[in-house]
């Protein structure tokens, strides 16, 4: 019975790819096993150890793994350290260790040769019928799982081991570094879905049937959580230019994880659709609307869609489309008076064509021709505009692209600026000498100027023979009154405002009895 069962246990270890495998023995369970082997099964035997009648692993079987070279591998019972050299694989339950006797005394262990201890020796080299390892793809190295989905499929393939047909393939994986794991045990070549999950990292093996892992291909997939899927659209209320018919939207979807997606619409507040449309997990596109339009979308997972209800609903969206308003232009001043002496005065332009992202702009000085000179600026805005005296400018704005030859038709708004000659500024001090009454210490004056086209003036004054000094900024056109003490003069220079070189008038009051 002794000699049958070693013979049934090495025909399992040479079957299992431990090639070149050291020399069996046995020993009674319990004692201590001798350096340089391993227990790889217990059984029993009621001629030996204790000669027990009732079926009971009373044997070890011992199997000497010193002499086996690098890449060998063999499965060992528990409780087991791995010996120098050697590491463990993974862990089975059943079929060896007692298994056969209807006695399974736990788990065993794969153990495999990874280098030598003693570089010397002459099992330091790999196995010599190793065939080389089978190949593994898979259809994704970097997988997105979907928002709140626990995981994710992938498809692994491979092939056979690409000698003799009596050698299979195992696939296995580790995530994210741990124990490897045998996924598929003993199989050809074939393919399958491996669902894997959100933020991990998965190497796939595969390898010779009950081989090693060191005579492997292998592949890493890293994956992702999704973020949640959305929808927007640029503009999310279009605004169809006046005169326009139609105008568009860009409406941008994510589904990250998705694959493929179904579309279900609705017009106006009508009922929901599937039209069919499909389109991938993420894209954008141009939606023409017209005025008073309004259409509603859902994007479900491909093949979900169903009647376009909220179930498995991933993500939606509304936009609208309204009439813009004419468009307007503007001056501020409408009328620019240049002041005297100066050679320019400014007035700002603004314009607002709602709906027009660029709009084209024509003019024209005095009666002359309409002429677009290139001039596109954005639909809306402003600007300032210098303008020499006794002059009219004349604009025109037209949509990007219709502004040739400035026609008198498909004009969006127009604007007409005038400017004239500012008068010569006038100051003036009522009365021009204060007469104080005897008895009195005290009168007044009342000073009024006005200085067409200033906005602002600087004043400037003095007492007596003082010095001049800076008094305030006070407005173009005005007056007021003061107090003048007798024996006093005040006096008083104009300039424009922030410009103290160009006098534009002095004048002077006294006071006496």
């Amino acid at each position: 019975m002794m000699i049958a069962r070693l013979v049934l246990l090495a025909l399992f270890l040479f079957s299992s790819g431990a090639s070149a495998l050291g020399s069996m023995d046995h020993i009674c369970d319990g004692q201590p096993v001798p350096s340089g082997y391993v227990v790889i099964d217990r059984t029993w035997d009621p001629t030996s150890c204790g000669n027990p009648i009732m079926i009971t692993p009373n044997v070890d079987v011992i199997w000497r793994y010193s002499d086996s070279p690098v890449g060998a591998q063999a499965n060992a019972c528990l409780p087991l350290t791995a010996p120098p050299g050697w590491v463990i694989d993974s862990t089975q339950n059943g079929y060896v260790c007692g298994y056969q006797y209807g006695v399974n005394t736990g788990p065993y262990v794969t153990i495999r040769h990874t280098s030598c201890v003693n570089q010397s020796s002459t099992t330091c080299y790999p196995p010599s019928d190793t065939p080389p390892p089978p190949q593994i793809t898979v259809s994704s190295q970097n997988v997105v799982v979907p928002y709140q989905h626990a995981s994710a499929n992938v498809t692994l393939s491979w092939t056979a081991v690409s000698t003799a047909s009596n050698w299979r393939t195992d696939i296995a994986y580790r995530k994210d570094g741990g124990n490897l794991i045998v996924w598929k045990d003993d199989v050809g070549a074939g393919s399958a879905n491996f669902a894997v999950s959100p933020n991990s990292t998965y190497t796939f093996y595969a390898f010779q049937h009950h081989y090693s892992t060191s005579n492997s291909t292998s592949v890493v997939v890293h994956t992702t959580a999704g973020a949640a899927p959305s929808m927007h659209a640029s503009p999310a209320t279009v605004t169809v230019p006046w005169g326009m018919a139609s105008s568009a939207t860009t409406v941008t979807w994510n589904a990250p994880g998705y694959g493929t997606l179904d579309w279900c619409g609705s017009t106006n507040g009508g009922a929901w659709a599937f039209s069919g449309l499909q389109t991938l997990e993420s894209g954008n596109v141009g939606v023409p609307m017209t005025p008073g339009t309004t259409y509603a979308y859902r994007l479900y997972p491909h093949g979900q869609a169903g009647t376009c209800t909220t179930t498995n609903l991933l993500t939606s969206l509304t936009v609208s489309a309204v009439s813009g308003p004419q468009p307007t232009m503007s001056a501020s001043p409408s009328s620019v008076v240049v002041p005297y002496g100066a050679a320019n005065a400014s007035t700002t332009v603004s314009w607002n064509a709602p709906g027009y992202s660029s709009v084209d702009w024509c003019g024209k000085v005095g009666t002359g021709a309409w002429q677009f000179a290139g001039l596109v600026t954005a639909g809306s805005g402003s600007v300032g505009v210098p303008m020499p005296p006794n002059t009219t400018y004349g604009y025109r704005l037209y949509a990007h692209g219709a502004a040739t030859n400035c026609p008198s038709t498909g004009i969006l708004t127009s604007l007409s600026v005038t400017s004239t000659q500012g008068a010569q500024p006038t100051f003036r001090i009522t009365p021009s000498h204060v007469v104080v009454p005897l008895g009195q210490t005290t009168g007044s004056f009342t000073l009024s100027w006005n200085a067409p086209g200033y906005a602002t003036l600087d004043l400037w004054g003095k007492v007596n023979n003082g010095p001049w000094q800076f008094g305030l900024e006070i407005l173009g056109s005005s007056s007021v009154g003061s107090p003048l003490d007798v024996g006093t003069t005040y006096s008083y220079r104009f300039y424009p405002h922030g410009n103290s070189t160009q006098l534009l008038g002095e004048i002077s009051v006294s006071a006496s009895h």
